[in-house]
């Protein structure tokens, strides 16, 4: 029997209609249509039990407070949960302001924020947290290590990005825990897996004039007065850039693309040669978050009871959440879409 196995397990979130998402954002602005189905949780599997974290309103009957309730103590209980909300709606209200793509972690925000500056510096000290690591917020509200709230939260902050929740932007867990807990919230999934959302992409570029090259190396990125002009492709072809080259590269590749030197002008005048040495031990020293092994399974599923689309099983608390082996992620997209495992 042929199976149809999806990328992995994602959860898609504001993309079903018009959203902050930065991703609908996008195929909303080059005009990518895919067909979306609702869902509203997940299974947790973790030491102390069984809960169905289901999205909405925490205060809704079936909500996290139920779930903090029944699992949290001194230090990570309802007081704590509730002083998070306030600490957060800024922070929310901040990260759905500004382009998510806009957001990062050291002073390069500078430049990407530079349009947005005066809004962003109106927040006065929400600017300043939204940029760092969520530990921080969670350490003003007085979240106790130890307990199922601080768990929690790291487990969302490592689902999110890799990292615990002291290497995890606030904005992106800001903005996870507003888009989760607001009134009306859904999960969504794509018909067609992860696969179906790539191919409206690439259609929808390609009908603005786009050409999609396929297995295709980039050899060196050329730069010319101090701005990256183009790409060397493996074999020597040449594509210049007409406004910009972006790059999803892993750092750890883009030293081999850089040049040794590159020119710019000074104040437009004189000509000055800079080299590229330092800027690729930094990028070669970026530390790398350990991987995730991806196990597809395609089995009979006559008979089973399938409620959840997603589980998510913690096999321990105290060797960390991102202790080698320790979560795992069930992913079962025939819930949503019987043609896909």
């Amino acid at each position: 029997e042929i199976f149809k196995f999806d990328a992995g397990p994602s959860l898609w979130a504001g993309m079903s209609q018009p959203s902050t998402n930065p991703l609908r954002q996008v195929m909303d602005a080059v005009g990518a249509e895919v067909e979306w189905k609702n869902y509203d949780g997940w299974g947790v599997h973790f030491p102390e039990g069984y809960f169905k974290f289901n999205v909405g309103p925490s205060d809704d009957p079936d909500g996290f407070e139920s779930v903090l309730k029944k699992f949290g103590g001194p230090g990570g209980t309802l007081t704590e949960w509730k002083k998070l909300q306030e600490i957060t709606k800024p922070l929310i209200l901040a990260a759905t302001t500004f382009p998510p793509m806009c957001l990062r972690a050291d002073l390069g925000a500078l430049k990407t924020l530079e349009k947005y500056l005066p809004t962003f510096l109106s927040f006065g000290p929400t600017a300043a947290s939204i940029s760092g690591p969520f530990l921080n917020v969670m350490k003003k509200a007085d979240i106790q290590e130890g307990t199922f709230l601080f768990r929690w939260l790291d487990y969302l902050s490592f689902a999110l990005s890799g990292l615990l929740a002291d290497g995890t932007v606030c904005a992106a867990v800001s903005y996870t825990l507003g888009d989760l807990h607001r009134k009306g919230s859904m999960l969504d999934y794509p018909v067609g897996g992860s696969g179906a959302v790539c191919d409206a992409l690439v259609k929808a570029f390609e009908s603005h004039g786009g050409r999609f090259m396929k297995s295709t190396a980039v050899e060196k990125i050329l730069i010319e007065d101090g701005k990256a002009s183009g790409v060397v492709l493996k074999g020597g072809d040449v594509i210049k850039a007409n406004h910009a080259v972006v790059s999803n590269a892993p750092v750890w590749a883009l030293p081999k693309m850089l040049p040794e030197k590159y020119a710019t002008k000074f104040l437009g005048l004189f000509e000055m040669e800079q080299d590229t040495a330092g800027l690729k031990k930094k990028l070669g020293d970026t530390p790398q978050t350990d991987s995730f092994m991806h196990l597809h399974l395609g089995i009979d599923g006559t008979g089973l009871d399938l409620k959840e689309i997603h589980y998510t099983i913690i096999n321990s608390w105290e060797c960390g959440i991102d202790a080698p082996g320790n979560m795992v992620v069930i992913s079962i997209p025939t819930v949503m879409d019987p043609a896909m495992a």
